[in-house]
């Protein structure tokens, strides 16, 4: 099937621009990343290290872990090194099949006991394997007790390291260790912020990344790949199911929404991704996220210049892919010196956490703040295939057509004319009509040299059915310039443009029906009592009727809107008599015409504007809920202060005017 989906020229607003300098040392492009200048020198070998030992520890629920230590050794005795050592524990997922120590080959000959622990249900552990989350948490808290408390040689301080999957399970771990355990400090290196946006899913779209994962993962002798917990993750992402949306599940593994409690056990974090990385500078999240939580601000704010930041938490974003964790193997042992040995490195002592490193610069920049500048730049799609600073004089369409992927739409700015930096988030905002009931659509951003050559700077995506957007948890620049959008990506929030056609038709004829009944009991009960009832219904219901559309489950919103078609319709129904009422017969049509109109326009034509500007400002609905209250309120005031004929007088008035 041919699927054609029309763009309409909209504005790109391009993140922060501003030019700066860095504080770190350039690292010249001929060089790998290892050899660059910056890097501390390896402190020589102190120790040898001995053939890993095997270990069995007994979790909370009785499962059985299997793990393997290594000891420092005399470097002529080749005997165990005597006296204590603190630990690092990795938890692994891979198994034995390749020596899980050999990444702690270096820490060891400088002075550290290195565990690596089977994570349950792979290699020789026992229990079923899940996907991240509390129970792997317990499990690397109850190792961290055994490692501090039971293991031999152990001075009692432990810290976490690894890579990819044995960096993100440290976050886990420091949530569930309590405050003043012994775990000191953690390094989770090649790491993500948010598990569903940055692995799960592409823009709403879930990949078969996880279950990719479940595959390469050794299975453990009690454990059963068709049923563990990790297939039902594997299965719903890949049928459907409810965890192929943002939901709980997610919400409880959500690294950022964990921060608060990681920070609260006092735990240390140096984290680590690269700009070409699985998920590039997936880290920065949670950095932003633990310096929030450090200060009690929001966690997935922006950070400004100017606000608190602390050495506890930083972050390393390189030019490198994932995987090199190897490269900063001397950074992460200052780091554990300085936190199980007690150093003086000064590592903790820096104002700016964040090490990022800048593409097409070719130099480091440490900065406190995320994004660094407050400045926001806006592009526009333009006519053939221009990006331009300014809106197109007219507007336009450009095609994509699903059947040829490998000619995208391509729009380039200018030649740039001065040094400039793009440091923030990139949002695109696109204008859409396709020839399908859905359409996926994918953006990269790329920085062209003279020479032609291009280099990613990012890149994204986004199913138009999941577009809703969350602007409590979006980040807007100057001007209100939307940088950093957030979906919710639920399956609420996915609701199709029939479902919300169907709500509003039933809301339509609810409103017709009390309306005509409202016009019958203003017969009964008065004009101003019906009016009355029905601006009270509509004062009670303006906070419970956002709350349940925010819910966007369908029995919700029509009980919303039927709700307020009756409150509508109890004060449209007596509308047109009390209006008659108002004037003198010499005035009588001209004035009902002109409150009519003048209480349209000032009542419902600006509100939809109010409406908007409440919510950009605000982040809520809820502002909305309160500007309709206000509006209540002057119409009781109204209703109060007017004057209702008798009934023996309604009845000579119409004779007379018969």
């Amino acid at each position: 099937m041919r699927k054609a989906t029309s763009a309409r020229r909209g504005r790109w607003p391009a993140g922060s621009w501003r030019r700066h300098c860095s504080r770190w040392p350039r690292s010249p492009s001929s060089r790998t990343p290892a050899e660059a200048s910056w890097l501390p020198q390896p402190a020589p070998a102190a120790y040898g290290h001995s053939e890993p030992v095997a270990a069995s520890v007994t979790m909370d629920d009785g499962v059985v872990l299997s793990a393997q230590v290594v000891y420092p050794t005399d470097l002529v005795t080749v005997a165990r090194a005597p006296g204590t050592f603190p630990v690092l524990l990795t938890q692994n997922p891979y198994g034995t099949s390749r020596d899980p120590t050999t990444a702690g080959g270096y820490f060891v000959e400088r002075g550290y006991i290195y565990i690596a622990a089977s994570i349950r249900g792979t290699g020789t552990s026992g229990g079923q394997t899940g996907w991240f989350g509390a129970r792997q948490g317990r499990d690397g808290a109850t190792l961290v007790s055994w490692a501090a408390h039971a293991l031999a040689g152990s001075d009692g301080n432990v810290g976490l390291d690894g890579c990819s999957y044995l960096g993100v399970d440290q976050w886990y771990t420091a949530a569930e260790v309590g405050p003043g355990s012994a775990l000191k400090v953690i390094a989770p290196f090649c790491t993500d912020s948010e598990m569903y946006n940055d692995l799960a899913t592409v823009g709403g779209v879930p990949t078969s990344f996880i279950a990719s994962i479940a595959r390469a993962l050794p299975r453990g002798p009690a454990d059963n790949a068709q049923t563990d917990p990790l297939s039902g993750t594997v299965n719903d992402l890949k049928n459907g199911g409810a965890r192929s949306y943002d939901n709980e599940y997610w919400h409880r593994i959500d690294v950022q929404q964990l921060m608060p409690r990681i920070v609260a056990n006092g735990v240390p974090a140096l984290s680590e991704a690269g700009w070409s990385d699985l998920f590039p500078g997936g880290n920065i999240g949670a950095y932003v996220a633990a310096q929030n939580a450090s200060f009690g601000r929001p966690v997935t704010a922006p950070i400004a210049a100017g606000q608190r930041a602390t050495g506890r938490y930083q972050a390393i974003v390189g030019p490198w892919t994932h995987g090199n964790e190897d490269v900063l193997a001397n950074i992460r042992k200052e780091w554990f010196d300085t936190w199980l040995k007690g150093r003086p490195t000064g590592m903790a002592d820096t104002a700016k956490p964040l090490h990022i490193f800048q593409n097409g610069g070719n130099l480091w920049v440490d900065t406190a703040a995320w994004p660094p500048a407050t400045s926001t730049g806006t592009y526009y799609l333009n006519a053939a295939g221009s990006l331009t600073p300014t809106p197109p004089a007219t507007t336009g369409a450009d095609t994509l057509s699903y059947a040829n992927p490998d000619r995208p739409l391509t729009y380039t700015t200018a030649p740039l004319t001065r040094a400039s930096v793009l440091d923030g988030p990139i949002d695109v905002h696109l204008f859409l009509r396709s020839t399908t009931r859905d359409a996926y659509v994918a953006a990269t951003v790329n920085l062209v040299s003279p020479s032609g050559v291009a280099t990613k700077v990012s890149d994204g995506g986004l199913l138009a059915s999941m577009r809703e957007l969350d602007p409590r948890q979006s980040w807007y620049g100057r001007g209100g310039a939307l940088i950093k959008p957030s979906h919710p990506f639920t399956q609420a929030s996915r609701l199709s443009s029939t479902t919300m056609l169907f709500v509003g038709m039933v809301g339509a004829v609810a409103w017709g029906i009390f309306t005509l009944l409202a016009g019958r009991w203003s017969d009964t009960w008065g004009q101003r009592r019906t009016y009355l009832v029905g601006t009270l219904a509509l004062a009670a219901w303006t906070f419970p009727f956002f709350l349940l559309f925010d819910t966007r489950s369908v029995p919700l919103l029509l009980l919303a809107v039927v709700v307020l078609a009756f409150g509508l319709g109890l004060t449209y129904g007596p509308q047109a008599a009390a209006y008659a009422e108002l004037f003198p017969t010499a005035i009588r049509y001209s004035g009902v015409s002109f409150a009519y109109a003048f209480g349209a326009v000032l009542g419902g034509g600006f509100a939809p504007l109010v409406a908007a500007w409440l919510v950009g400002l605000t982040g809520t609905s809820l502002s909305v809920s309160a500007y309709m209250l206000v509006a209540c309120l002057v119409t009781l005031a109204a209703v109060l202060a007017l004057r209702e004929r008798p009934a023996a007088e309604r009845e000579a008035f119409v004779v007379a005017t018969d």
